[in-house]
């Protein structure tokens, strides 16, 4: 797989464990990680340093702001890339058009991978 050179991305999950694993698993290719369990405090940090941020990829189902209104909110800041993780993409339903990528719960990681790496590539070109 290729390396997009040094990409932060912002990790958003309420399940901590899903969340450092997620952080691991970037980490192992060179991506630059913030990781939050808190969608509310993640939109803090990325709107006093949007331009920090290459890519959102976050959680859908989340107390108080779910993984939709999370990328609303960015994508009214920035046009940066957002994937969202869901074991329920089916009930995705609001919000679809400021969601770039969804990727089903498990997940295969070097599908994830790919998919994070086409975004970012994308985003570069733009």
């Amino acid at each position: 797989m290729n390396n997009i050179p040094s990409s932060n991305i912002l990790i958003v999950d309420d399940e901590p464990v899903i969340a450092e694993s997620l952080e691991m698993i970037l980490q192992e290719f060179n991506m630059n990680t913030t990781v939050f369990t808190c969608p509310v405090m993640a939109l803090d940090k990325f709107r006093k340093n949007p331009g920090y941020f290459d890519l959102l990829l976050s959680d859908y189902n989340m107390p108080s702001l779910n993984g939709g209104k999370l990328a609303k909110f960015v994508k009214e800041i920035s046009s940066i890339p957002v994937i969202i993780l869901t074991g329920y993409s089916r009930a995705i339903t609001e919000d679809l058009e400021f969601i770039d990528n969804v990727i089903e719960k498990p997940f295969d990681i070097e599908e994830l991978v790919e998919k994070i790496q086409n975004q970012l590539q994308k985003n570069l070109v733009k």
